[in-house]
């Protein structure tokens, strides 16, 4: 009997050459209709889409990240989201970056500089495409010197920078007065 359920649960598990199959079109077509949809005609990626919704197919994140070694995915280090600030400023990434079709991993640290570290370490593992990171003291922040070494892209986020008196930061560009 469990051998009976296991086959069935897998049979019910939909990918891409199943969702092709039933949509009469080739795999490249329902991948492109995903990934490039300008790449093919409005009334297939109509289709394609239309049987995905039928068959309840979900494109497979992680087929994606090994074809183009991109995870879609933004780490976010906040030290806490008890503080409201922090919560709304999570809350505000979130909204901007889905409306790209990326998401956040987000690890609060306690405000503690080891699991700082430890978080921003986990997150590089995940193979997160950029990190959010919230850090005390840029110049002596060991977690983002590790962003740095391994050439990571990163917005320091609710970070004081100290900067030059003759200097002024406009439109993220350092600028002479």
């Amino acid at each position: 009997m469990l051998r009976c359920v296991l086959y069935i649960f897998w049979w019910a598990i939909v990918n891409i050459k199943k969702l092709a199959a039933h949509a009469n079109f080739s795999t490249t077509t329902v991948s492109r209709a995903y990934n490039f949809p300008n790449m093919v005609r409005a009334e297939s990626h109509a289709q394609v889409l239309h049987a995905a919704q039928k068959m309840s197919h979900l494109p497979n994140a992680n087929t994606r990240r090994l074809r183009t070694q991109q995870s879609r995915v933004l780490g976010v280090v906040p030290p806490t989201l008890l503080n409201p600030v922090f919560a709304e400023c999570l809350v505000g990434i979130a909204h901007a970056v889905n409306q790209a079709g990326v998401s956040i991993l987000a690890m609060a640290t306690n405000y503690r500089l080891e699991q700082e570290e430890q978080a921003v370490l986990q997150l590089i593992a995940a193979n997160v495409d950029g990190l959010l990171p919230v850090v005390s003291n840029p110049a002596e922040s060991l977690p983002l010197a590790s962003i740095r070494a391994r050439h990571l892209r990163y917005v320091l986020v609710l970070t004081v920078i100290p900067i030059t008196p003759a200097c002024r930061l406009t439109a993220n560009r350092p600028c002479a007065r």
